[in-house]
């Protein structure tokens, strides 16, 4: 999967993320500097908005994305005081709550 489809992918899950209650901001970035390099953010105001669309099908899609990566993707979850990965994608997506956040 190229880079083209790979952006249009993530447009199909950004443009009605955009729409749900609570988004804050979605948006694809491309690294002018390296433009294999494409970047993904959401954000929401609450973390049951988060937790919420982590358990999405919209988020699913996103994860396949990830899988079909031709390098190593990332993925991170920032708050005030801690990034996590795709641990807490296992523990929302298997009915965690993550209150401690």
């Amino acid at each position: 999967m190229g880079a083209k489809d790979i952006v249009e992918a993530l447009r199909s899950v950004m443009l009605p993320a955009r729409m749900e209650r609570g988004c804050i901001r979605a948006q694809i970035l491309r690294d002018i500097d390296v433009p294999e390099v494409i970047s993904y953010v959401e954000e929401w105001p609450l973390q049951e908005n988060l937790e919420t669309r982590v358990r999405s099908g919209p988020f699913a899609g996103i994860l396949s994305l990830m899988e079909a990566s031709a390098s190593p993707p990332s993925i991170e979850f920032r708050t005030v005081s801690e990034v996590r990965g795709l641990d807490y994608v296992a523990a929302i997506r298997n009915g965690s709550s993550l209150d401690a956040f």
